[in-house]
């Protein structure tokens, strides 16, 4: 990406308008119906969302995960065909579990071929909205006839570092257009989408690695000190390596997974970030167990009262 996104420039442009037209009340459930959900699916779900505490200390936070599939449908527990495994989970339980908390949620998807509504909202019975936006890679393409221009099938991440400006700034329009009040990333296209984009609104962000680039290529037995690995392999691990190291300097705050991250870090990355904080993922214990031990989204509560008391993001 080059430069701080420009919020006056995007604030006069069609992608604003387009964005603001589709987030009208009509609108958005007729794209809702349009992309296959009927209106007893939408079931309110909308207003509810609209209507959530709009309290400054319950802001509303946005998710970004770019990189797999999202749900179809939510219905207190992810069931979907394509769901990419726990990402996913970790994603839109811990989006529940915000939401639950009392804050408005917006996670930021992918948007690709016909796979699933690009705007859609999940209520749960126990209280909380969650708010499904997928982003086109690349950002937003309008073809001569004003319909969007959506490619066949998902876009795998080793391919997505060359479309994260227009993704970034999608998302920067939608924030402001929503309220955003800050943004938390997951890997490297949430990182660096959810960190352009908070810059661009002066919010506060929250950058959670996952795994580490260069650590996955020691891992899969790449020589270091061959080009090829860094800028010739599919997997783009210089590129790759570039931008976690720009997220993890121009995030509000990183979330740790292990203890030793940080210290990572600056052994394989040269960045030294103090301000890291360790706090475990959140783990869905009903998911990964074959013999049901419980747990349902407590872990998942406990990481979004993290994400929230330990980084000051609301």
């Amino acid at each position: 990406m080059a430069g701080k996104i420009d919020m006056d420039a995007l604030i006069n442009s069609g992608k604003f308008e387009y964005y603001k037209h589709l987030f009208e009340k009509i609108n958005a459930e007729r794209a809702a119906v349009s992309d296959g959900l009927s209106p007893l699916q939408i079931n309110g779900t909308h207003d509810a969302f609209l209507n959530a505490s709009s309290d400054p200390k319950k802001g509303h936070i946005f998710l970004v995960q770019t990189q797999g599939f999202l749900p179809t449908h939510y219905n207190g527990g992810v069931q979907s065909g394509i769901d990419t495994g726990g990402q996913t989970f970790y994603v839109l339980n811990t989006a529940k579990a915000l939401a639950k908390l009392g804050h408005k949620v917006t996670v930021l998807g992918q948007r690709f071929g016909n796979l699933g509504p690009y705007l859609l909202w999940f209520q749960d019975p126990g209280g909380g909205v969650v708010e499904i936006v997928r982003l086109i890679p690349g950002g937003l393409k309008l073809d001569a006839a004003g319909h969007t221009v959506v490619g066949p099938s998902l876009t795998p991440k080793e391919e997505l570092y060359s479309k994260f400006r227009g993704m970034a700034e999608d998302a920067a329009v939608i924030g402001f257009l929503r309220g955003a009040f800050g943004f938390v990333g997951g890997y490297t296209d949430g990182n660096i989408i959810g960190v352009s984009a908070a810059q661009a609104l002066d919010v506060g962000s929250i950058a959670i690695t996952h795994s580490m680039g260069q650590k996955k290529a020691l891992n899969e037995g790449f020589k270091l000190d061959d080009p090829f690995t860094y800028f010739g392999n599919w997997f783009n691990f210089g590129i790759r390596k570039q931008a976690e190291i720009a997220a993890i300097l121009s995030a509000s705050r990183v979330i740790a997974n292990a203890p030793d991250e940080a210290a990572a870090y600056k052994a394989l990355y040269g960045v030294d970030d103090p301000g890291s904080v360790f706090y475990p993922p959140g783990v869905h214990r009903a998911f990964f167990t074959s013999n049901l031990l419980g747990g349902g989204y407590r872990a998942e509560i406990d990481t979004a009262k993290a994400l929230i008391a330990q980084n000051n993001l609301v």
